[in-house]
């Protein structure tokens, strides 16, 4: 399904968004589109993913401006249809991380908890209506504190208005539309077909994933304590690091005390090696048999027994 088609369309007869499986196929399906009024034209294929297209013949004259009408504002249109007075959703826990940097310039990081994921019970619902001067898809009650949920998408992100700033019993929660589109693929894959509509509301109530908190009221109190706590950790980081440095500096001056010492001990004067033999060299040969001497240019043999000897001194 591309994100220009799209899945709900408004039946003219009772002026409610419907699903495309709920009507009947082609022109007949009785269904125009809430941006324009182009009557729309539901295509139920066997090959691609059922969806409303607008009707392009003999249909100019009911057009009555340009359209915006796409995957993703019916997606809106159809929650805000389909969410009663009363809704119980699944909320994620949200976490964030500071940092800071020691004396001695060694960064350290600290994760904390502003809330756990809970599923909480809201009454009171208001749809498409204005909160903090922002335009809001809606926002329920619970105990005094008021919820915000804001829908986006790759084209409508989160105004600024309502990450900061909001009252002491406010929060604000970005819902993510992205991942609806596979999940409509991936259902019409199926052979048992889930309805549009309760791919949605069962996507608002309980999608972990898509859900993001932009504000929370314990966020400050919550960013206060972890501060202390990082700033502890900081100081105690530095003390051990300081303690590491004096022992490592304790245990450097003695081996540089030792290695002194060793430099002026008298045995380091005594050669560690063997020294060169130095004898002058033979000039005469000594007859082993009868104790002559010649000398070693009149060849080997003895002059006086004439034996051969080849032993010099």
């Amino acid at each position: 399904m591309s994100t220009t088609l799209i899945p709900f369309g408004l039946l003219t007869d009772s002026n409610e968004l419907v699903d495309v499986a709920e009507v009947p196929n082609g022109k007949k399906c009785g269904c125009i589109c809430p941006s324009c009024n182009t009557p729309l034209v539901a295509r139920q294929g066997e090959q691609n993913v059922w969806h409303f297209s607008h009707a392009n013949r003999k249909v100019s004259n009911k057009t009555k401006n340009e359209c915006h009408y796409s995957f993703y504002l019916s997606l809106r249109l159809m929650a805000r249809q389909i969410i009663s007075n009363e809704m119980t959703i699944l909320l994620p826990e949200f976490k964030k991380v500071i940092s800071d940097v020691t004396q001695s310039g060694y960064r350290e990081s600290l994760e904390f908890t502003i809330t756990s994921s809970s599923k909480v019970s809201l009454s009171d619902i208001e749809v498409e209506t204005q909160f903090h001067g922002v335009n809001v898809d809606f926002i329920g009650k619970k105990n005094g504190y008021t919820l915000c949920l804001y829908f986006t998408h790759p084209e409508r992100y989160p105004p600024n208005e309502l990450t900061r700033g909001l009252g002491g019993k406010e929060a604000s929660v970005e819902v993510k539309l992205d991942t609806l589109y596979e999940k409509f693929i991936t259902n019409r894959m199926k052979e048992e077909k889930v309805s549009f509509k309760e791919i949605l509301l069962n996507f608002l109530q309980n999608d972990l994933s898509s859900k993001n908190w932009l504000f929370h009221p314990r966020l400050d109190e919550a960013l206060k304590t972890a501060q202390e706590t990082l700033k502890s950790q900081l100081i105690s980081k530095e003390q051990e690091r300081q303690a590491l440095m004096k022992e490592r500096e304790a245990q450097y001056s003695i081996i540089k005390r030792r290695n002194l010492k060793l430099k002026r001990s008298p045995f380091n004067n005594i050669p560690t090696h063997k020294p060169k033999d130095v004898s002058p060299k033979k000039t005469s040969h000594k007859c082993s048999k009868c104790g002559t001497e010649w000398p070693i240019s009149h060849g080997y043999i003895c002059p006086s027994c004439f034996e051969v000897c080849r032993t010099s001194e």
